[in-house]
């Protein structure tokens, strides 16, 4: 599994080693805190294995797939933790504008 995320959305896929046909179905999970796990979205086993989900907390999630088989039970996938990148607080201002010869700068 990879990911990345740039503000509010992240960007997760996964690649299938193998045969899909004893695979009922795709979960992916996502914790705060690596003890407990919520499921987001479940995937069939023809779906891309490329999705973009909206993630709205400000601090680290955490994702993983979880693969539901018809006989061997439950198998995890690698986990990948995501930081969030929060709008930069610096606002620039200059004046005037339009620029003649000189301008002032304000932070």
């Amino acid at each position: 599994m990879r990911g990345s995320r740039n503000g509010n959305e992240t960007q997760l896929s996964f690649t299938v080693y193998g045969s899909t046909e004893k695979v009922i179905h795709y979960e992916i999970e996502q914790s705060t805190d690596l003890l407990e796990w919520k499921g987001v979205i479940s995937l069939k086993p023809q779906d891309l294995m490329q999705l973009t989900l909206n993630d709205s907390s400000t601090a680290i999630s955490y994702y993983q797939v979880k693969a539901v088989l018809k006989e061997e039970g439950i198998h995890y996938s690698n986990i990948v933790g995501l930081i969030a990148t929060p709008e930069p607080d610096l606002a620039l201002k200059f004046y005037p504008n339009p620029v003649a010869t000189d301008f002032y700068l304000k932070l």
